[in-house]
């Protein structure tokens, strides 16, 4: 989910300091009560509305050979028991998502 705008926020806190109960501006303003409290305390205490960045994300959890032999196929490799795939490339099996990383037609 993104977070409110920094325009939305400052509306939130206006209409507070002209005495909109918390309820009725976060009803009116369509977001959660806890969020118009958070806003406001934030504008009583001087900091900015402005939302902070998010993180990018986390790192990939499979290496580019792991990817390869993902997007190889099941054309291109013979059958193999998960084990052998653990020894073809052991960086591939350190709990991440490949179900993810499979092409699907």
């Amino acid at each position: 989910m993104n977070p409110y705008s920094e325009d939305l926020r400052k509306k939130i806190v206006e209409a507070i300091k002209h005495g909109t109960p918390k309820t009725e501006a976060a009803r009116s303003f369509g977001v959660s009560r806890s969020s118009v409290k958070r806003y406001a305390a934030m504008a009583r205490q001087g900091k900015s509305l402005t939302p902070k960045k998010r993180p990018a994300g986390s790192k990939p959890k499979l290496d580019e050979g792991a990817k390869r032999l993902l997007e190889a196929g099941p054309e291109q490799r013979p059958p193999a028991t998960l084990s052998e795939r653990r020894e073809e490339n052991p960086s591939s099996h350190k709990g991440g998502r490949v179900h993810e990383l499979i092409p699907r037609g």
